[in-house]
This record gives structure tokens, sequence and C-alpha cells, in this order.
């Protein structure tokens, strides 16, 4: 059965979380949405994604999860009031972060 997810803890450091995401966008190594997502874990660049549980659409939720097991990708879910802090477009549930300072992200698979 797929791994569903590892939840935000209660007391996730958000300032934290959004220090990540900031410097993954300064670097380049932020996918948005769910078309750059699924792109990036497809690659197998993926280092950590970062998936709202109040995403409305079940399918997207559902490809998420499946492509983060299948490339063994951590995927942390956190709640719809977290979301609301983090995320910093509106009706974006989902980032993958592939690249921060101090972590590289593996070699990008060249099997096409």
């Amino acid at each position: 059965m797929a791994d569903e997810g590892t939840p935000a803890p209660a007391g996730i450091p958000l300032d934290a979380v959004r220090e990540v995401l900031k410097t993954s966008l300064f670097h380049d190594g932020l996918s948005r949405g769910l078309h750059e997502s699924c792109k990036a874990l497809d690659r197998g660049n993926a280092l950590l994604c970062f998936l709202a549980v109040d995403c409305d659409q079940q399918e997207y939720t559902k490809l998420v999860k499946a492509l983060c097991n299948e490339h063994k990708t951590k995927l942390i879910e956190v709640p719809s009031r977290v979301s609301r802090n983090i995320f910093p477009l509106p009706r974006t549930f989902v980032f993958i972060v592939s690249y921060w300072t101090g972590q590289k992200s593996p070699q990008k698979r060249r099997d096409w």
C-alpha cells in the first residue's frame, strides 16, 4: 500500500519551512504547482514535498502521493491553517524542494 505521507507535527516550525522555501526559490530549486511538481518528481531530483491537505482535487493528491512514493521522496502534509501561512501563492497546494543551501539534489536522470 502506498505511503500516505508524514503529517506535519503540531509544532511545525513555520519560519524554518518558509526559509527553506525562500532559499530554494532563490537558488532555482523550488517547483510550484501540480505541473512543475510532477515534472520535478519524474526527473528524480526532488528532495522534499510539501502537500496541503485542503486540496479540493483528490486526483491531484493521489498523483502527488503516488509519485512521491515511487521516487522515495519525503512527503510532508501540512494542515490547511498552516498551508495558508507557508504557501505564498493562492490555490497552490504542492511545492517540491529540489535544492537549498547546503543540500544538493541527486544527479538528474537522463534515461530518455
